[in-house]
């Protein structure tokens, strides 16, 4: 008997409206320290990203949705979706400006449990520090709900990074007959991660 995973219309129905050198001589004493960097919330953020990333795993067309603002942070979620045959992939992505590199570290917390074979770790050469949490894609689902046709594929992954007193959260939303694997949605998440704390940076 083959077991199909059943899974809940919600979570199938993502709304189509839908990145040392050790020995280093010591600066000159008389040297003006180097300002530290002072970082934004960014309004229209999704709009000013570079969507070619998404599309390059994805396909299709981007929309852009922007979500509530909370008066410390603003949300907004980068879709791609191709309609033969249905797939949504989806960047929600949410900014913060914290009150101190601590509370920003604080705030960056670390990777939730992936689950069995998935992953959940640090990543690196993104700004102060980095995670992803990409467990195992969900699926074939063989009897999905309209308007998907035929079986389809989900995963659902976070990731995180900061730099300075900046963090940025992500979630990847994916929904396909064939969804990305570990490595391209790691290399997505923090392409748009390093986008967005460049975009964040004044």
């Amino acid at each position: 008997m083959v077991h199909t995973p059943r899974w809940s219309r919600p979570a199938l129905m993502l709304p189509v409206v839908l990145a040392g050198c050790a020995g280093t001589a010591a600066p000159a004493a008389d040297s003006p320290a180097s300002p530290a960097a002072s970082y934004r919330l960014v309004d229209d953020l999704c709009t000013k990203l570079d969507h070619q990333p998404l599309l390059d795993v994805a396909g299709g067309t981007t929309q852009v949705r922007d979500r509530p603002d909370r008066p410390d942070r603003k949300s907004c979620v980068l879709s791609a979706v191709s309609r033969d045959p249905l797939a949504i992939h989806a960047v929600t992505i949410t900014m913060l400006v914290a009150d101190s590199t601590t509370a920003a570290r604080e705030s960056l917390g670390g990777p939730p449990p992936a689950g069995a074979q998935g992953i959940a770790r640090k990543a690196s050469g993104v700004g102060d520090g980095a995670w992803v949490s990409i467990p195992p894609a969900n699926g074939p689902i063989t009897d999905p709900p309209e308007p998907y046709d035929g079986p389809v594929d989900s995963r659902l992954s976070m990731a995180a990074a900061m730099a300075g007193t900046a963090v940025v959260h992500l979630q990847l939303n994916f929904i396909a007959a064939q969804v990305p694997n570990e490595a391209r949605t790691e290399e997505l998440a923090m392409e748009y991660a390093r986008q967005t704390l460049a975009l964040m940076t004044y």
